[in-house]
């Protein structure tokens, strides 16, 4: 799948489709699931009800909430700025339809996770809209670096972690899922190795965790869900993919800036999503997003059909 769109002239015009065409099917598809055909839209978890919409469980439908409202916020802040090409502009109306109806959703999916990701993205569009930014894009790294260690040492300091996720609505355990880490961290008998590819979760281990922690068939972390199936080896081989992609992707900020900015919050989010959930594996949708972030594609220049190349920064005069 991520190949195909790839391998387009124009491959983010090609993903642009892909993901409008999924957000004009499953999020009125949802709210009407929701609304009114409850025995679809809503599930049971542990007693408690959640809203599911056309996803199997509430983080699925966090899930759809956070790569449509990728794709549309990028559109708006960034694409419909910056590019000079008007027919390939969204009309006003599809926002106003569309973003009710993200925001919405992400209400009622009550997903932390998504909506911590999107934060993070729409802070990325946010400072990418900046002059500062658009007259030097490498200045972001540095913006990155900077916020990055601020966190870090305010955390050291003051323990913000807590009261953010106090204001989340969550507790530090993270919904019990710092004692799953514990737990199976403690299981890993091959550190190098691991136990196979998506090994695991078989047998007397899987037995033992779900009769404390109910069936559950992943670590809540993609980090600590590779580890424990393929090891250090796995870990580093997916860490020198992320950090090989993020270089290819920053280099291109000059050149072809508008898919670059598309590409470092796709990988953004996958790296953020998986700090509590596991969704680096085959046939996962943010895995195929962090695919396609990473993937370096050619610089297509085609006069007669224009599509994303940067035109530098809008004229103030």
């Amino acid at each position: 799948m991520t190949l195909i769109i790839l391998t387009e002239d124009h491959p983010y015009e090609a993903l642009g489709v892909v993901l409008r065409r999924l957000a004009y099917v499953l999020l009125p598809l949802s709210v009407l699931f929701i609304k009114f055909y409850p025995e679809l839209g809503r599930a049971y978890h542990m007693g408690i009800p959640m809203f599911t919409g056309v996803a199997l469980q509430k983080n699925g439908l966090g899930q759809i909430c956070l790569i449509t409202g990728l794709y549309f916020s990028w559109d708006l802040l960034l694409y419909r700025r910056q590019s000079q090409e008007l027919r390939h502009r969204l009309h006003y109306s599809i926002y106003f339809l569309i973003l009710p109806m993200l925001l919405w959703l992400f209400y009622m999916a009550n997903s932390v996770t998504s909506l911590v990701c999107i934060f993070i993205v729409l802070c990325i569009f946010l400072a990418g809209r900046q002059p500062m930014i658009l007259q030097k894009p490498s200045r972001i790294l540095c913006i990155g670096v900077t916020l990055l260690v601020s966190s870090l040492l305010l955390e050291y300091l003051f323990d913000i972690s807590d009261s953010i996720l106090y204001l989340l609505g969550r507790d530090s355990t993270l919904t019990t899922r710092t004692q799953i880490w514990s737990e199976i961290l403690g299981m890993v008998t091959n550190p190098l190795l691991g136990t196979g590819f998506e090994s695991f979760w078989l047998g007397p281990r899987m037995t033992y965790i779900w009769d404390r922690y109910g069936d559950i068939i992943q670590a809540h972390n993609g980090y600590i869900d590779i580890y424990i199936n393929i090891g250090l080896v796995g870990l580093g081989l997916l860490i020198g993919c992320i950090v090989s992609g993020s270089v290819k992707a920053y280099r291109t900020l000059h050149c072809d800036y508008l898919p670059a900015m598309l590409r470092i919050s796709f990988i953004m989010a996958v790296i953020a999503y998986n700090f509590t959930e596991a969704s680096i594996k085959p046939l996962n949708n943010t895995f195929i997003l962090l695919l396609i972030g990473l993937i370096d594609t050619p610089l297509v220049i085609n006069d007669t059909a224009p599509l994303l190349r940067w035109a530098g920064p809008p004229d103030r005069q």
